[in-house]
């Protein structure tokens, strides 16, 4: 498939009865998509590709431009394997990458070194249905976000964790996740120790 998309933003004043106006520049993103089904005893199995650029516009400062991101590429493999006709697994593979930013003052120069460094991102999660109502997940992912040309904003993270939907009706469901993570951060000096628990809570009803 193919599909495009655009993203237009208007001028705010970043305090009020300033004299400043900013203008955040549009966004253009363009997506091609694959997807591939094979029959198995178990069900289905679904694997999808696609790729997206995203091209942007440059910000202005008071009708002058400052400042235009870097061209952004995403590509994405998505897999849902059947392991019986209740379990399954579903794994995503993320790559991004971004050239780099222009910066100025009316007339825009490309940065010396790219500020943006490429982004990896895996997702697995085994999802497995105990009854009719209740569906369990259980979660595990990694990210690796390599350091820019600066030698700083780099991270490698992983993360673990628990999902539970509740079907309610065939209308009506409850979905609850509940992950925790560790890693380090990367800067030019130095690398940070990292922690973190992150939990969603989310109602759903079809119409």
């Amino acid at each position: 498939g193919l599909g495009v998309g655009a993203v237009g933003k208007t001028a705010f004043r970043p305090a009020e009865l300033s004299d400043i106006e900013y203008k955040p520049g549009a966004e253009a993103t363009g997506t091609l998509g694959l997807d591939r089904a094979i029959d198995l005893d178990a069900g289905q199995w679904v694997i999808t590709a696609d790729i997206s650029v995203t091209a942007y516009q440059a910000d202005k400062l008071n009708g002058n431009e400052v400042f235009r991101s870097g061209l952004k590429t995403i590509s994405t493999l998505r897999t849902f394997y059947p392991l019986t006709s209740s379990a399954m697994i579903d794994a995503t593979l993320q790559f991004r990458t971004k050239g780099k930013n222009e910066r100025g003052l009316g007339s825009l120069q490309a940065e010396e070194l790219n500020s943006n460094g490429n982004q990896f991102d895996l997702d697995l999660a085994a999802r497995f249905r105990s009854s009719p109502a209740f569906t369990w997940r259980i979660l595990a992912g990694a990210k690796r976000y390599q350091t820019n040309d600066y030698g700083s904003n780099g991270a490698s993270i992983g993360s673990a964790g628990l999902g539970l939907e509740w079907r309610l009706s065939q209308r009506f469901s409850v979905d609850l996740t509940l992950k925790g993570s560790k890693g380090q951060l990367e800067y030019a000096r130095g690398t940070s120790q990292i922690t973190g628990i992150d939990g969603s809570f989310s109602v759903r009803y079809g119409f």
